[in-house]
């Protein structure tokens, strides 16, 4: 007899009408009850249910990818208050006494 090997593949990800993150929890209850082998569904909580969401579809956390952008965005506004300060020691420098 010659066993068959199965591949595993990557579940295909729904189009979900809005992001994980701000669907409410009865809304990842009616996702994460389509997982095949998820037990005790209905009494997760919001935080469980992403997480069991994100782990079987293989989804990145959206909060990682926001934290980056907020990183990014932080260190503009840094550059930017570093300009104004030094623009306006400065001007301060400048000023008839």
């Amino acid at each position: 007899m010659a066993e068959e090997i199965k591949e595993e593949t990557k579940p295909t990800v729904p189009e979900f009408k809005k992001p994980l993150v701000k669907m409410t929890a009865v809304e990842l209850k009616e996702v994460a009850m389509e997982i095949p082998g998820a037990v005790g569904v209905t009494a997760m909580l919001k935080a469980d249910l992403l997480s069991l969401i994100r782990e079987y579809y293989g989804l990145e956390d959206e909060a990682v990818e926001k934290k980056e952008k907020s990183q990014e965005s932080q260190d503009q506004d840094n550059r930017q208050r570093a300009e104004n300060q030094d623009y306006r020691i400065e001007c301060q420098k400048n000023r008839r006494p």
